[in-house]
C-alpha cells in the first residue's frame, strides 16, 4: 500500500521512514534542535513516536531518544501518566494511550495499512460517511460516547488500551483494567483528606520533576487552579500565571478580578488576556474548530491563552480532572440509587429527546439506538456506586474539557495535569461520591491546609454585591460565530448539506440566525455544533446519506503498511 502525506509550506515537520512505515511530527520552534516527537533507533529498523509524558520514570516527549527508546511500551506494567505513544517497525505497529485515555490518538485502515494520528484531521478520506450516532451526542450531550470520531471509519484508541498492528491483524487489548479503580466506599474524614493533600503533593512535586523549564499557570479563581498555585508558591517555584477574561455565571468577569486580586495581595507574576473580538475572534475560532476536528464547541478562549505563553519551551501545569474527582462529577438528582438506576438517569440527562424535530427523520439514527450506544459504553465501566464520577472523567472531560489544551497546545511546549496522577485518580476515587458532593473535597483542602487561599472568592462563590453584567459578548460572540460557519457553508457549496440533514423549519431557523439574534439565542445549541461538524467534513468528502442510517495543533500524523509507505 502507498499513502500519500501533504503538509502545509509553511509548517516545519520532522518525519522518520523504514522499509513499509513513516513517522511525521511538527518542529518544536521553541527547542532548537528538537527531533520533535519522534525517536528513531540507531538501526534505523524502528521508531517510537511520543506525545505527552510519564511521571515514573520522568519521560516526556521531547526527552532524550535514548529515554523515550529504553521505556517498554509494549510491557505489562503501570504506566503513569498522559501520553499517546505509537511504536513501529518494519513487522509490527503498537499504538497506546495513558489509563484514562486523556491524550487523543486515533486510527484506520487504509486497505491492510494503518493510518493513525493524535489529530482525526489527517485520516479523513474522500467518500468517508458520517458518524451520525456521535453527531446526535454531541448536539445532545456536547461529546461523543466510546470512541467514535465524526466518520465511522476512524476510532479514537480507547481508554488504557493497546492497538496492535502485525501480520496477524489489528487488535485492541487493555493494558489498563477501569474496573480495577476503587468504587467510592471510603469515608470523607480529616485522615481521608489528610492523605488526599499529600498524595497531590507528590504529584506536583512528580510533575515539577518532568523538566527544568519555566513553569506556567493557567489561573482562574477556581479551586484546581488555586491548589497548584499554593504548591508552587509553596516550594518557591518560579512561575507565571496566565488567565484570560471570561464571562460566567450571569455574564459577571469572575476568574480575571479574582485571580488578578490574589496576584496583587499575594505578589506573584500574572497576566490578565483579554479575549478576541470580531475578525480576531473569528480567526481564533476557525482555528480551534480545525485543531479539534469539531468534537467540541467549547474553550473559544483557549488559544488567545496559548498564543500568550513564553516564546521558550514551558511547563504547562493544569487543573484537569481537580473538580471532577474532588466533586461529586455529574450532579443529578436521584444519583447513588443502584448501578443500573444511575446509568439510566445519567444516559436520559444526558441525551434528553430533543433532536426529532430538527433532525431529518430516514437520515438520523434514533434516539434509541444513540441513547444504547451511550449505555453500552457506561456499562462496559462495569457496576460501581461512583459510575457518575467515573462517567464524566471518561466522557465529559476526556472528550470535551481536555482537548483545549492537549490537542491546541504549541509543539514543543508540555502540558502536565497533576490531578490524572494514578495515585491520586485511586484515592479519590475510594472516597464516597455522594458525600464528596455534599462537602466538595477541594474547598475543604485549601481551608484545611491552605487557608490564605481559601478565603478568596471564586467563580462559583459570588458576592451578592456583585451585580450581573451584560449578555452583549456572548451574543456577540455567537453572532461572529454563526456569520463564520454559513459564510463557509456558502462559498464551498454545502448549502444542500444543511437541508439533507434537517427539518425545512430546522434549517431556515439555521439560515436565520445569521440575521436575527432572536432567532440565534434559541438555535444556538444545535445550530453551531452541527455546522461546526458539517465544516470538518467537505461534500466531496462525505456520503450524506449512509447505506444503513442506523449503523452509521501539534501532534503525531503517521501511517504503517506491510507493503510500503510513502
Amino acid at each position: 500500500m502507498r499513502v500519500t502525506v501533504r503538509v502545509p509550506e509553511t509548517v516545519s515537520i520532522w518525519q522518520a521512514m523504514g522499509p513499509n512505515w513513516v513517522l511525521i511530527s511538527s518542529r518544536a520552534s521553541v527547542i532548537a534542535g528538537s527531533p520533535g516527537l519522534i525517536h528513531r533507533d540507531p538501526t534505523g529498523e524502528e521508531a517510537v513516536a511520543f506525545r505527552g509524558y510519564l511521571l515514573e520514570p520522568a519521560v516526556h516527549g521531547y526527552s532524550s531518544t535514548r529515554e523515550v527508546l529504553d521505556i517498554r511500551w509494549a510491557a505489562e506494567g503501570r504506566m503513569n501518566g498522559v501520553f499517546a505513544v505509537a511504536q513501529v517497525g518494519a513487522s509490527r505497529l503498537v499504538l497506546v494511550t495513558d489509563a484514562l485515555g486523556l491524550s487523543p490518538l486515533y486510527y484506520r485502515m487504509y486497505g491492510d495499512g494503518v493510518a493513525f494520528s493524535t489529530s482525526v484531521r489527517y485520516l479523513k478520506c474522500v467518500g468517508d460517511r458520517p458518524d451520525l450516532v456521535g453527531w446526535s451526542q454531541i448536539l445532545q450531550a456536547g461529546y461523543m460516547a466510546a470512541d467514535r470520531a465524526l466518520v465511522e471509519a476512524v476510532k479514537r484508541v480507547p481508554a488504557g488500551c493497546r492497538v496492535i498492528a502485525d501480520r496477524g491483524g489489528v487488535r485492541e487489548s487493555a493494558w489498563f483494567e477501569l474496573g480495577s479503580l476503587p468504587d467510592g466506599r471510603r469515608p470523607v474524614d480529616e485522615a481521608a483528606l489528610r492523605e488526599v493533600e499529600g498524595a497531590f503533593q507528590t504529584a506536583v512535586d512528580r510533575s515539577l520533576a518532568l523538566a527544568k523549564r519555566d513553569v506556567v499557570l493557567p489561573l482562574s479563581s477556581g479551586h484546581d487552579s488555586r491548589r497548584i498555585l499554593a504548591a508552587l508558591r509553596s516550594r518557591r517555584i518560579r512561575f507565571e500565571a496566565l488567565t484570560v477574561r471570561v464571562f460566567q455565571k450571569q455574564h459577571r468577569d469572575l476568574d480575571a478580578r479574582y485571580a488578578a486580586m490574589m496576584a496583587a495581595d499575594l505578589k506573584f507574576a500574572h497576566r490578565v488576556i483579554e479575549p478576541a473580538r470580531g475578525r480576531p475572534f473569528s480567526r481564533d475560532d476557525q482555528r480551534r474548530c480545525a485543531l479539534v476536528d469539531g468534537e467540541t464547541t467549547l474553550h473559544t478562549w483557549a488559544l488567545r491563552l496559548l498564543d500568550a505563553l513564553p516564546r521558550s519551551a514551558c511547563l504547562v501545569l493544569d487543573g484537569l480532572m481537580g473538580d471532577v474527582l474532588a466533586n461529586p462529577g455529574y450532579r443529578m438528582p436521584g444519583l447513588y440509587r443502584s448501578h443500573e438506576q444511575d446509568l439510566e438517569l445519567i444516559v436520559q440527562e444526558c441525551l434528553p429527546d430533543n433532536l426529532e424535530k430538527i433532525c431529518q427523520q430516514g437520515v438520523w439514527p434514533k434516539m434509541e439506538e444513540v441513547r444504547e450506544d451511550f449505555r453500552a459504553y457506561l456499562r462496559a465501566i462495569g457496576p460501581r456506586r461512583n459510575l457518575a464520577e467515573l462517567a464524566f472523567v471518561l466522557l465529559r472531560t476526556r472528550r470535551m474539557m481536555a482537548p483545549w489544551l492537549l490537542q491546541m497546545l504549541p509543539a514543543g511546549h508540555l502540558a502536565v495535569c497533576p490531578y490524572a496522577d494514578l495515585d491520586y485518580v485511586r484515592l479519590l476515587l475510594s472516597l464516597d461520591p455522594q458525600i464528596k458532593g455534599q462537602r466538595v473535597v477541594q474547598r475543604l483542602c485549601l481551608e484545611m491546609f491552605w487557608p490564605e487561599y481559601a478565603a478568596y472568592p471564586g467563580n462559583r462563590d459570588i458576592p451578592e454585591n456583585l451585580p450581573p453584567g451584560s449578555g452583549k459578548w456572548q451574543s456577540r460572540e455567537n453572532r461572529v460565530r454563526m456569520r463564520r460557519l454559513l459564510g463557509g457553508v456558502l462559498r464551498t457549496g454545502r448549502i444542500r448539506t444543511v437541508g439533507q440533514l434537517l427539518t425545512r423549519r430546522a434549517a431556515a431557523r439555521v439560515w436565520l440566525s445569521g440575521l436575527n439574534g432572536w432567532v440565534r439565542d434559541r438555535s444556538v445549541w444545535f445550530a453551531i455544533p452541527l455546522l461546526e461538524m458539517i465544516d470538518r467534513i467537505h461534500p466531496e468528502r462525505a456520503a450524506w446519506y449512509p447505506a444503513n442510517p442506523r449503523s452509521c495543533g501539534p501532534g503525531l500524523a503517521a501511517s504503517a503498511g506491510r507493503e510500503s509507505t510513502g
